[in-house]
């Protein structure tokens, strides 16, 4: 599941931040039809309805994490969520 769960989340920097992909997500996120997890991170609505709050958790760890430098580490919960899930 965590493997569903981390490949839902699209980047929009991975689409072009500028490219019609990436400005359709936007509208389908300003629709309700994509729900923004993060500044650039997107999962689709219908996605992140199955979730639990444990993968919800999860996705957006790994969303702010990818903005991040490698060597940015998180403690308790977070932690716990990413070792668990990993």
């Amino acid at each position: 599941m965590v493997g569903r769960i981390f490949s839902s989340i699209i980047f929009a920097a991975a689409l072009g931040s500028r490219s019609r992909e990436a400005e359709a997500l936007r509208r389908d996120a300003r629709r309700g039809l994509a729900q923004r997890v993060c500044q650039g991170a997107f999962v689709m609505a219908e996605d992140r309805a199955r979730f639990d709050s444990t993968a919800r958790h999860l996705v957006t760890l790994r969303a702010l994490l990818a903005g991040l430098s490698p060597g940015t580490i998180v403690s308790h919960a977070s932690a716990v969520a990413l070792r668990r899930g990993a």
